[in-house]
């Protein structure tokens, strides 16, 4: 069995992706059991997808909704829309004020807009969400979920990319409202995350947290650089020097072209998407990675 049918006889959702990202083929495919599994736990009367809106984490409306956005998941799927609706509807009022005290977390609001933009959503909350974040820009060009509740002036990795993966799906969707200013922010997140070698504490050459450097599927909200790496070749960044050390890290946990499947982050979960030692979607996800930023070794693998 070659590594590209390894990967794809996992899922049919995955069949798909790798096709289209990989090959540069679109396939039609027989249904994905994942996304079943995922759409049968929608509840039409309360419209939850899942046990809650935002928790319990993961087998929240939220979490499953990103994990189907990912899988891409027709953006017109009528389940995924309501849920996804009535999630927004649950968790931005008031221009995403919580209570008088508090506005809603900055990288909610980075994954519900991501999900909208999906969704070729025309909703006037995606735009005020948008307006939002760029309120709340650090310094540094990054973000922090932190910005109201504790006194910092510094950027979160965690926070960057998840605002950057929204601009990508934004920007990818052909949204015109401050698309400029987006940009901008695009490059000063890109800029910020290369300045830390994309893992790096600032004034220490060392990771800034050791789970940084294991990657997992699904990220669920955490910051890995292999989800980091995928991201940037999402948005064609070019190559950059200071990717190497993570790269490198990342191919020397390759073993015969596969990569990991990396532990479980802890929640839960209605079934464990992988069980074996080495994980088709993390391998899936390395390789569109190594496509971009080595593209021998992406070569190599595909012969194996």
């Amino acid at each position: 069995m070659t590594l590209i049918e390894w990967i794809t006889s996992y899922d049919p959702a995955l069949k798909r992706l790798l096709s289209k990202y990989l090959l540069n083929e679109i396939i039609e495919v027989e249904e994905s059991p994942m996304i079943t599994s995922y759409l049968s736990h929608y509840h039409k009367d309360s419209h939850l997808l899942g046990e809650g809106f935002y928790s319990p984490k993961w087998t929240s409306s939220h979490y499953i909704l990103l994990e189907l956005k990912y899988m891409e998941i027709d953006p017109n799927h009528p389940i995924f829309i309501d849920a996804l609706t009535h999630l927004v509807d649950h968790m931005w009022q008031q221009d995403g004020k919580v209570n008088r005290y508090r506005h809603q977390d900055l990288c909610v609001v980075g994954m519900l807009a991501s999900m909208l933009a999906y969704a070729n959503s025309l909703d006037e909350r995606l735009f005020e969400m948008i307006d939002y974040i760029l309120m709340h820009q650090m310094p540094d060009g990054g973000f922090n979920c932190q910005w109201e509740t504790k006194d910092t002036n510094k950027s979160s990795v965690h926070t960057s990319l998840t605002i950057l993966e929204m601009i990508k799906d934004y920007e990818k969707r052909g949204y015109t409202y401050r698309i400029d200013e987006l940009v901008i922010v695009k490059k000063d997140i890109i800029q910020i995350l290369l300045k830390r070698h994309l893992y790096k504490t600032m004034a220490l050459d060392e990771p800034i947290h050791k789970d940084m450097m294991i990657p997992h599927y699904p990220a669920r909200w955490k910051y890995d650089i292999l989800r980091v790496l995928e991201v940037f070749s999402d948005l064609d960044v070019d190559y950059d020097a200071r990717m190497k050390d993570a790269l490198d890290h990342l191919k020397s946990m390759l073993k015969a072209g596969k990569m990991p499947k990396g532990p479980t982050i802890p929640g839960l979960t209605y079934f464990q998407i992988e069980n074996e030692r080495y994980g088709r979607f993390n391998t899936y996800r390395m390789l569109k990675v190594l496509k971009a930023y080595d593209k021998s070794l992406y070569q190599d693998l595909l012969r194996k």
